[in-house]
Formats: C-alpha cells, sequence, structure tokens
C-alpha cells in the first residue's frame, strides 16, 4: 500500500513538471497555460479556418501589380511563423488566395487572385507575381 502512494505521488510529479515544459499540453488531461497561442481544443494543433484570406490595402481591382503584391505580402507577414508555415502546409498547390477587401468599384464584393508561397520562413515569402488565370477575379 505505501509502494502504491508513492508511485502515485512520483506520477504526479511527473505531470506537473510535465505541463509546466510543454504549454501545449492537450487541456483534456491538463489546465490550458493563460496566454499560450493554441485554442485550447487540442493538442498542438490549430484552427487557421479557410485559406482564403482578406487583405486590405488594393483601392482598386485595376491597381497595379506592385500595389496588390504589397498588400498580399503585408497580410501574410502580420501572421507569426507557425500561422504562416501552417497556412502553407493547409493551401492547396502551396497558394495565397488573397480576397481583397474595400475596394469601391465592386460595392463589399470581394476581388481576389492567388499568389505562390515560395517559402513561408522567408523575409520574402511570396513570390512577385500573381498565379495566371487566377488575376484579380470579380
Amino acid at each position: 500500500m505505501i509502494a502504491s502512494v508513492v508511485f502515485g505521488m512520483g506520477l504526479t510529479a511527473v505531470a506537473e513538471k510535465a505541463n509546466a515544459l510543454d504549454p501545449w499540453c492537450n487541456p483534456s488531461y491538463c489546465p490550458p497555460t493563460p496566454g499560450y497561442p493554441g485554442s485550447g481544443e487540442t493538442s498542438r494543433e490549430e484552427d487557421y479556418g479557410d485559406t482564403n484570406r482578406l487583405v486590405a490595402g488594393v483601392v482598386s481591382c485595376d491597381s497595379p501589380v506592385q500595389e496588390r503584391y504589397a498588400a498580399v505580402l503585408a497580410a501574410y507577414l502580420a501572421d507569426p511563423i507557425y500561422a504562416r508555415v501552417a497556412y502553407y502546409e493547409q493551401s492547396p498547390r502551396g497558394e495565397f488566395h488573397a480576397m481583397y477587401t474595400g475596394i469601391a468599384e465592386l460595392n463589399g464584393r470581394l476581388a481576389y487572385e492567388s499568389w505562390i508561397i515560395t517559402d513561408p520562413s522567408s523575409s520574402v515569402p511570396i513570390a512577385p507575381n500573381p498565379v495566371p488565370g487566377f488575376e484579380c477575379r470579380r
């Protein structure tokens, strides 16, 4: 009986130490750590939603490609590195699907196009040209 009590106390100490070292611990069997960047639903996973992303900063669908590229690059780089990598892994063909918001000529509808992600961890992770055949659809 004494051995089982000592063994149980040892397991509790190990679990507490693991929780302190691993803030991504599954909340179904350990408490979540405040401020950790997970949803608290599953261990080491996060739902980044649909692979279409809203992008602001484009005035017109006929804006020069450099203006659209700057807005897309800023939107992609605004995410932390783990989110960029997850987006890259989840998106079909490694493309960044930009949905432009706030274009007055579209009366609230979205224009969208796709860009190739070259390296999600790079300082310039997106190729500077939209994917052919997908340029600023309305």
